[in-house]
């Protein structure tokens, strides 16, 4: 299972290329543009990132770069938790 939130807000991006998840057979991922100023200069947006896609593999083949709308959910892999602002800044780890 891979959660994911409902909602109406969806960005434009730019879809460069496409990577490989090892970890899994089905899942994979895409590096893109946010906010792209030109269609003809698809690395010309805001910032690159990179967002991981479940069930990448059936999606059908893409021409890049490609021009899309994207709606994104983030989730924290890893979470580190701090007794105050002097563990954090000593990086001294509550667990």
């Amino acid at each position: 299972m891979n959660p994911h939130f409902n909602g109406k807000s969806k960005r434009n991006f730019f879809l460069t290329r496409t990577y490989s998840r090892p970890e899994s057979e089905l899942d994979g991922a895409f590096h893109c543009w946010a906010d792209p100023e030109n269609e003809n200069e698809p690395e010309s947006g805001a910032y690159p990132f990179v967002f991981d896609v479940p069930n990448f593999k059936p999606i059908a083949e893409i021409h890049y770069p490609k021009d899309y709308q994207i709606q994104l959910s983030a989730f924290a892999r890893e979470i580190n938790i701090y007794n105050d602002e002097q563990a954090f800044s000593e990086k001294k780890f509550n667990r």
